[in-house]
């Protein structure tokens, strides 16, 4: 797992992204994006892979 973790971090580096730290005290807050499929989920959308 943190092979996988440490490729996805580099490759956000790449985009001028970075991963955000996760605490306790943001374990409730979501990412634009990730807020975005909360509420296509909601509305229950499909996800196509």
């Amino acid at each position: 797992m943190e092979a996988f973790a440490e490729r996805a971090r580099l490759e956000l580096e790449a985009t001028g992204e970075r991963a955000r730290k996760r605490t306790p005290d943001t374990l409730d807050q979501l990412t634009p994006q990730e807020t975005q499929i909360a509420r296509l989920a909601a509305q229950g959308a499909h996800l196509r892979l």
